[in-house]
């Protein structure tokens, strides 16, 4: 199961390194939810955690399909109930191990646009993300802002499928539009790399990088975005990446052109604890062979990053 695997990855590093992990994220996935209970789900992830002496949990809603949006009258209700259950199953986990703090429930603003309603202008790009930020606001208020979890929103990049497109939010002037309303963000090294390679170098291949570009010029550097992102943020997804479309995502450390460790040194220059989470495409596999290695990197190139 692949809980075993983190559960070895954490003793592992323990010995060598003499690290404790002391966080781990759940990437909640619609077939697996369909699959198993939430009591099921509930008591496999605490036990867990109590056998790993886990302290800070995070739990990212499922991905969920193309339309999929909360502006989306049709689909609004399967939007928010992702996020209900995901935030139930968080407190809930959290409250039977016992000593935790604070969950933290990462999701996506919007989900993939059909092509047919893709923006033509940034104008109307921008429009569906200030929808998808008031209904979400709304049902924050109405049934999350009490919780005991910190919701953060994450970052996409320009990335088209065959019938649809991500619009956003990418830049993070658009991430944190949410902040001021108590909703945290969550930065995906990867992502922001692909988007900013987009608007630097890419013309022509994708629309919603062009409008962005058009709008915004280059994307801030990693200083300045950790800057604009300032206390809300409160999660990092950490891969490497290279280049500016999906081929280029979430790759192991060192493997890519992302200064992983400079930019890890400049967020902990913040003086803040921010989580982070490894999210390495196929780490799950072959026993989270890439996952093992990611933490071996991470430990060999900035430890100085983690807390003792």
């Amino acid at each position: 199961m692949a809980v075993d695997n983190i559960s070895r990855i954490i003793k592992v590093i323990y010995d060598e390194y003499g690290y404790r992990i002391r966080g781990h994220e759940i990437h909640q996935v619609s077939g697996v939810m369909r699959r198993t209970s939430l009591a099921e789900r509930i008591e496999m992830v605490s036990r867990f955690c109590t056998k790993n002496e886990i302290e800070c949990l995070t739990y990212h809603a499922p991905i969920l399909g193309s339309g999929d949006n909360i502006w989306n009258a049709k689909r609004r209700e399967k939007v928010k109930d992702s996020i209900r259950v995901t935030a139930r199953e968080a407190e809930t986990v959290c409250k039977e191990a016992g000593g935790m703090q604070k969950p933290v429930v990462v999701f996506h603003l919007t989900s993939y646009v059909p092509l047919q309603e893709l923006a033509a202008t940034w104008e109307v790009k921008s429009a569906l993300l200030e929808r998808a930020g008031q209904e979400f606001l709304a049902f924050y208020k109405e049934e999350l802002e009490n919780s005991s979890c910190t919701f953060a929103v994450e970052n996409t990049y320009p990335r088209y499928k065959a019938d649809s497109a991500s619009v956003g939010p990418f830049h993070p002037a658009e991430l944190v539009r949410l902040a001021k309303h108590g909703v945290a963000t969550t930065l995906d090294l990867a992502h922001y790399y692909l988007y900013s390679n987009y608007v630097k170098y890419g013309q022509g291949s994708n629309l919603v990088g062009d409008l962005d570009r058009q709008h915004y010029g280059p994307a801030p550097g990693w200083l300045e975005c950790v800057k604009i992102l300032g206390d809300s943020l409160v999660q990092l997804h950490i891969s490497d990446a290279r280049g500016m479309d999906i081929q280029g995502e979430a790759l192991p450390l060192g493997e890519g052109e992302i200064p992983v460790a400079e930019v890890l040194d400049v967020i902990n220059s913040a003086g803040r604890t921010v989580r982070g989470t490894l999210e390495l495409g196929r780490g799950h596999l072959n026993g989270a062979r890439l996952q093992m290695e990611g933490a071996k990197w991470l430990m060999e190139n900035v430890p100085e990053v983690f807390e003792k």
